[in-house]
Protein backbone atom coordinates (compact mmCIF):
# COMPACT_ATOMS: atom_id res chain seq x y z
CA UNK A 1 0.00 0.00 0.00
CA UNK A 2 1.29 3.44 -0.64
CA UNK A 3 1.06 6.79 1.40
CA UNK A 4 3.45 9.81 0.67
CA UNK A 5 5.41 12.42 3.18
CA UNK A 6 4.15 15.81 3.82
CA UNK A 7 5.85 19.15 3.36
CA UNK A 8 5.98 18.77 7.62
CA UNK A 9 7.31 15.20 7.31
CA UNK A 10 4.77 13.12 8.26
CA UNK A 11 3.56 10.16 6.50
CA UNK A 12 -0.32 9.00 6.97
CA UNK A 13 -1.26 5.54 8.05
CA UNK A 14 -3.80 4.53 5.64
CA UNK A 15 -7.37 4.08 7.30
CA UNK A 16 -7.48 0.08 6.70
CA UNK A 17 -4.18 -0.54 8.38
CA UNK A 18 -5.37 2.03 11.42
CA UNK A 19 -8.91 0.13 12.22
CA UNK A 20 -7.99 -3.46 11.60
CA UNK A 21 -5.07 -2.46 14.56
CA UNK A 22 -7.21 0.11 16.68
CA UNK A 23 -4.84 3.02 16.07
CA UNK A 24 -6.31 6.10 17.81
CA UNK A 25 -4.98 9.88 16.99
CA UNK A 26 -2.60 10.82 19.89
CA UNK A 27 -1.05 6.61 19.91
CA UNK A 28 3.16 7.12 20.10
CA UNK A 29 5.09 5.00 17.32
CA UNK A 30 8.62 3.95 17.49
CA UNK A 31 10.38 4.44 14.14
CA UNK A 32 13.47 2.82 13.24
CA UNK A 33 16.10 3.29 10.40
CA UNK A 34 16.79 -0.37 8.98
CA UNK A 35 18.58 0.77 6.08
CA UNK A 36 18.73 3.26 3.32
CA UNK A 37 15.10 4.10 2.31
CA UNK A 38 13.35 1.32 4.95
CA UNK A 39 11.75 2.17 7.74
CA UNK A 40 9.67 -0.10 10.73
CA UNK A 41 7.02 1.30 12.22
CA UNK A 42 6.55 0.36 16.01
CA UNK A 43 3.60 1.13 18.23
CA UNK A 44 4.57 1.69 21.87
CA UNK A 45 2.47 -0.47 23.79
CA UNK A 46 0.46 1.69 26.59
CA UNK A 47 0.10 0.79 30.34
CA UNK A 48 -2.44 -1.29 30.63
CA UNK A 49 -5.65 0.93 32.09
CA UNK A 50 -3.37 4.06 31.22
CA UNK A 51 -6.30 6.59 31.56
CA UNK A 52 -8.98 4.55 32.72
CA UNK A 53 -9.56 6.29 36.04
CA UNK A 54 -9.05 10.09 34.19
CA UNK A 55 -11.49 8.88 31.32
CA UNK A 56 -14.39 7.70 33.97
CA UNK A 57 -14.02 11.26 36.24
CA UNK A 58 -14.39 12.78 33.19
CA UNK A 59 -17.63 11.04 32.72
CA UNK A 60 -19.84 14.00 31.96
CA UNK A 61 -23.27 11.28 32.77
CA UNK A 62 -21.77 11.37 36.42
CA UNK A 63 -21.05 13.84 38.74
CA UNK A 64 -18.00 11.82 40.29
CA UNK A 65 -15.19 12.43 42.57
CA UNK A 66 -12.44 10.58 44.24
CA UNK A 67 -12.76 9.82 47.91
CA UNK A 68 -9.90 9.68 50.13
CA UNK A 69 -8.17 6.86 49.81
CA UNK A 70 -9.16 5.65 52.79
CA UNK A 71 -12.60 6.13 52.70
CA UNK A 72 -13.58 2.50 51.85
CA UNK A 73 -17.50 3.54 51.51
CA UNK A 74 -16.61 6.44 49.21
CA UNK A 75 -14.50 4.22 47.19
CA UNK A 76 -17.06 1.59 46.74
CA UNK A 77 -19.72 3.75 45.43
CA UNK A 78 -17.35 5.06 42.98
CA UNK A 79 -16.25 1.14 42.35
CA UNK A 80 -20.01 -0.10 41.87
CA UNK A 81 -21.46 3.40 39.62
CA UNK A 82 -18.36 3.28 37.36
CA UNK A 83 -18.40 -0.39 36.89
CA UNK A 84 -22.61 0.24 36.32
CA UNK A 85 -21.65 2.61 33.75
CA UNK A 86 -19.26 0.90 31.98
CA UNK A 87 -21.84 -2.52 31.87
CA UNK A 88 -24.27 0.10 30.50
CA UNK A 89 -22.24 1.75 28.15
CA UNK A 90 -21.56 -2.00 26.50
CA UNK A 91 -18.47 -2.87 28.38
CA UNK A 92 -16.80 -6.32 28.00
CA UNK A 93 -16.50 -8.28 31.70
CA UNK A 94 -12.93 -8.00 30.80
CA UNK A 95 -13.22 -4.30 30.84
CA UNK A 96 -15.42 -3.97 33.48
CA UNK A 97 -12.65 -5.52 35.87
CA UNK A 98 -10.40 -3.03 34.34
CA UNK A 99 -12.31 -0.62 35.52
CA UNK A 100 -12.02 -1.94 39.11
CA UNK A 101 -7.93 -3.09 38.79
CA UNK A 102 -7.62 0.45 37.43
CA UNK A 103 -8.68 2.30 40.81
CA UNK A 104 -7.37 -0.34 42.80
CA UNK A 105 -3.85 0.75 40.60
CA UNK A 106 -4.82 3.65 41.35
CA UNK A 107 -4.30 3.49 45.03
CA UNK A 108 -8.46 3.10 45.64
CA UNK A 109 -8.29 -0.46 47.74
CA UNK A 110 -11.43 -1.49 49.46
CA UNK A 111 -8.92 -4.31 51.37
CA UNK A 112 -5.44 -3.97 52.10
Amino acid sequence: MKTIVSTKGRIILPAEFRQRDGVEPGQEFEVERMDRGEYRLKRKAQRRNEGLVKLLLACPVKGWSLPKRDDKAGIRRVRDAAVQFAEENGATVGQVFAVKKALTEAGYHLVK
